[in-house]
């Protein structure tokens, strides 16, 4: 992810974890940030990984994330199936 400059990498986490603060969805977060600043939300994680700030997940979230995940398993093998 080269090309970036310290500072705007900053700038990208820290609206982030602004957006977090607001919303306490991690993957909403990122995604807005990155909207504003045209990278991928991926890429807004990794970059709050690498300056290690990146916001806990809510309990909330959490499980919404571990529902999904098992829907997802459940559709895959579902297909799977087919």
């Amino acid at each position: 992810m080269g090309g970036y400059s310290p500072e705007f990498k900053r700038e990208v986490v820290d609206r982030f974890v602004g957006y977090f603060d607001a919303s306490s969805t991690l993957t909403a977060a990122a995604a807005t940030a990155g909207r504003d600043f045209g990278v991928a939300t991926s890429t807004v994680l990794s970059w709050a990984e690498d300056q290690q700030r990146m916001p806990r997940p809510t309990w909330g979230e959490i499980r919404r994330l571990r529902a999904a995940n098992a829907h997802l398993t459940a559709r895959l093998r579902e297909l799977e199936g087919s």
